[in-house]
C-alpha cells in the first residue's frame, strides 16, 4: 500500500515488491538500507509472478541477497494484493 494515499501502490506485483521493500527502509528500528536484512518471507498470490517479484527484489536490495522463503497462498487480506511479506533485520548500533 502507499503510506501516502493509502491505495495499492500498483496493479502488478514488481511495483508491489518495491513498495514494500521501500516501506521497510522507514520502519522504526530497521536498516534503513535494507542492508542488515537477514531473512525475508515472501507470500505470493500466484507462483507464476516469481521471476518478476524476484527481480524488483533484485533491483531493491542490489548486492544484498539476505535468506528468502517465498511461499504460494490462496488469499491475501486486501482485495488486489498480490504478494506480501514480513523480514528480520539486525539493528544498527
Amino acid at each position: 500500500m502507499d503510506p501516502t494515499t493509502g491505495q495499492l501502490a500498483g496493479p502488478d506485483v514488481a511495483t508491489q515488491t518495491k513498495r514494500m521493500l521501500q516501506s521497510f527502509k522507514v520502519m522504526p528500528n530497521t536498516a534503513s538500507d535494507l542492508d542488515h536484512t537477514m531473512h525475508i518471507n515472501i507470500f505470493l498470490k500466484s507462483m507464476a509472478d516469481f521471476d518478476a517479484m524476484n527481480a524488483a527484489c533484485a533491483e531493491v536490495m542490489g548486492g544484498h541477497r539476505p535468506a528468502r522463503t517465498v511461499v504460494a497462498v490462496s488469499e491475501l487480506p486486501k482485495a488486489g494484493l498480490l504478494l506480501t511479506m514480513n523480514l528480520v533485520a539486525v539493528q544498527r548500533s
